[in-house]
């Protein structure tokens, strides 16, 4: 076995804290999340909604 290892684990594996001390996730390729949920009502899904799409790069919404 070599000293060298890979990029990855010299730096702590693909995620960890980034500079401003958020938590990053390793990039894991396309990823959708769907909310549903009538008990919610349409301002209760659309509050998740908001929170999950600080981090989105893209939102829609289907009626």
């Amino acid at each position: 076995m070599s000293d060298s290892g890979n990029a990855q684990s010299q730096e702590g594996g693909s995620h960890g804290e980034d500079s401003t001390g958020r938590v990053t996730s390793p990039s894991v390729g396309n990823k959708v999340t769907v909310v549903l949920g009538a008990q919610w009502g349409d301002e209760g899904k659309g509050k998740v909604v908001d929170l999950l799409a600080q981090d989105a790069d893209m939102v829609c919404r289907c009626q």
